[in-house]
């Protein structure tokens, strides 16, 4: 019922728009408050972590791997 109303009242591009546009508030809310309530120090511990395990994933996968070349 409201999706038809918004479908019938509202151009396509604008739903969009504000779709897109809520799901990008939200993310930079919690990128915002993540930074506040963590220390930097223990986010750049992960972060050096971080950066192993991607190493390691991408070098395990085929087609990043010496042999695909």
């Amino acid at each position: 019922m409201v999706e038809t109303w918004l479908l019938l009242h509202f151009p396509t591009w604008l739903l969009g728009l504000v779709i897109v546009g809520v799901c990008v508030g939200i993310s930079l809310g919690g990128v915002v408050l993540v930074r506040r309530s963590v220390k930097l120090s223990d986010l750049e511990e992960h972060h050096d972590v971080a950066g192993f395990i991607l190493a390691w994933w991408v070098s395990s996968t085929r087609c990043c791997s010496r042999s695909w070349w």
